[in-house]
């Protein structure tokens, strides 16, 4: 925390030399930026705003070769997050949004920024979250429909929201996912293997879970981007082992994935304990007690 007080007081001597003159001490867009990150992580966020406004001030369009970092803005923002106000870090980068979204391109900020701002209301301690994330994620669609192309939401950032129904709002996750899922499919966004992962996750205290699971799992498997991994085994095998009716489907699954030349997708060790828990409960102990035997083999064929 001291040496970013004295950093900045040091940055702040050399810009009243500049202004006296000196035109030898003028810093460069990495000092302002190394300063203004020193005081985010130190804690002092408040403090890295002000630099950050008195850099752009009395560099930025004036001087062509100056360049900030827009990662400063995550600093930023995680450091109001960790002192409990993720409103402080969207009331900034809104507010430089504002003043900068035709001024300066390489000022205002960028889908990053809000990326880092999802990110922060889902490690919020806020009951409303979740909501306050999918509301950020209406803003960058409403700046995109307005014709600002960079603002436009990616699939981490729908995965970052449906995330944080599945800690805020366990209840409206599934319902949400699904919404999210028809939106995402009409905007054309690409997923991602991870992002359909968090969807299942979502989906899972579904009503529906298996046939809407297994749906997304046909998508992935028909999509040459976005293979499953052992996550997306998983998740499936978690929510079929729920029905008694599909629990050799999930044991099925098992098959595949040991007999797969896909090292991604080999078994570990909570793929057999979901099986074999779920065998034991249903009184199977046989089935039980050969998947056991089947996860050490597996195991320690792999060391």
């Amino acid at each position: 925390k001291n040496g970013a007080e004295r950093a900045s007081a040091l940055l702040n001597e050399m810009f009243r030399r500049l202004d006296e003159g000196d035109s030898r001490m003028k810093p460069d867009s990495t000092t302002c930026s190394a300063v203004i990150t020193a005081l985010a992580k130190s804690g002092n966020p408040k403090k890295a705003e002000e630099v950050l406004h008195n850099t752009i001030s009395r560099f930025v369009g004036r001087n062509t070769n100056f360049r900030l970092n827009r990662l400063i803005y995550k600093d930023i923002i995680s450091a109001w997050v960790n002192k409990g106000l993720p409103e402080a870090g969207e009331d900034f980068v809104d507010r430089l949004w504002e003043e900068y979204k035709d001024k300066s391109p390489n000022i205002r900020p960028s889908h990053v920024s809000y990326m880092a701002l999802h990110e922060a209301w889902s490690r919020s301690s806020d009951p409303t979250a979740a909501l306050k994330a999918e509301a950020t994620l209406r803003k960058l669609w409403s700046r995109y429909d307005n014709g600002y192309k960079c603002m436009q939401p990616n699939a981490r950032m729908y995965g970052v929201v449906m995330r944080a129904f599945i800690w805020k709002n366990p209840e409206q996750a599934p319902v949400k996912a699904k919404q999210f899922l028809h939106e995402i499919s009409l905007r054309s966004v690409k997923l991602e293997t991870k992002t359909y992962n968090i969807a299942m996750m979502a989906l899972a205290p579904g009503e529906s879970a298996v046939q809407d699971i297994q749906e997304l799992f046909e998508q992935m498997n028909s999509n040459d981007m976005t293979k499953p991994d052992i996550f997306t085994y998983n998740n499936m095998i978690s929510v079929l082992i729920r029905d008694p009716n599909t629990i050799q489907d999930a044991n099925n699954l098992l098959n595949k994935m040991r007999s797969s030349n896909v090292k991604s997708v080999k078994p570990n060790s909570k793929t057999y304990d979901l099986l074999i828990n779920a065998w034991k409960s249903r009184g199977a102990m046989d089935k039980a007690r050969e998947l056991l035997r089947q996860k050490k083999n597996s195991l320690e064929t792999t060391k």
